[in-house]
C-alpha cells in the first residue's frame, strides 16, 4: 500500500536505525512531509469496499 519515497518512507523489519532516519528525515524535511502526506491520502481512495467486494467475486468466478 505504501510505495516508498512516494506515499511513504518504508523501513526493515527490526531496523531501527532506518526507522529513526525516516522518521528524522520526516521531521527535518517539511516539503517532503507534506509531498508524502498528499500522495499517501490520493492512494488510499483506491481503496474501497465496492472495489474489494468486485476483485473478490472477479477471483470467485475465475476458479
Amino acid at each position: 500500500m505504501v510505495t516508498d519515497g512516494e506515499t511513504g518512507l518504508l523501513s526493515p523489519v527490526y531496523d531501527v536505525n532506518v526507522l529513526a532516519q525516516n522518521i528524522i528525515k520526516l521531521i527535518e524535511n517539511k516539503d517532503l512531509r507534506i509531498k508524502l502526506a498528499k500522495a499517501g491520502n490520493e492512494n488510499i481512495k483506491k481503496f474501497n469496499w465496492e472495489t474489494a467486494l468486485e476483485k473478490f467475486v472477479n477471483v470467485i468466478e475465475e476458479k
